[in-house]
C-alpha cells in the first residue's frame, strides 16, 4: 500500500496536525511513521511511549526532555519508552 502525506490520515489534537503514514490500523506490525506539523510555540502533552519514538526535524527547532539539538538543516532524536 503506498500512502502519501496527502492521503494519509489527518489528527488533530492541541494545533497539532498528525498524519499517520505506517500504523497497525494500516497494516503495519511493528513500526508507526507519522507526520507532525507543531505550530510555533507548540507544547506537546507530556505522555510516555509504549516503543521508541524517533522525530526528524525538517524545519525549526524542537525541544524533547529538555534537551534542544543544535542548530542543523535537519536534525533527528531519539526517545525511549522509559523517558517521559
Amino acid at each position: 500500500m503506498l500512502i502519501t502525506g496527502d492521503s494519509a490520515r489527518l489528527h488533530e489534537f492541541g494545533g497539532f496536525e498528525f498524519r499517520s503514514l505506517a500504523v497497525p490500523s494500516r497494516g503495519s506490525a511493528e513500526i508507526a511513521l507519522w507526520t507532525v506539523d507543531v505550530p510555533e510555540g507548540g507544547d506537546g502533552t507530556p505522555h510516555r511511549a509504549s516503543k521508541e519514538e524517533v522525530f526528524y526535524v525538517l524545519s525549526g527547532s524542537v525541544t524533547i526532555q529538555g534537551r534542544r539539538p543544535a542548530p542543523a538543516t535537519r536534525s533527528s532524536c531519539r526517545r525511549t519508552p522509559s523517558c517521559r
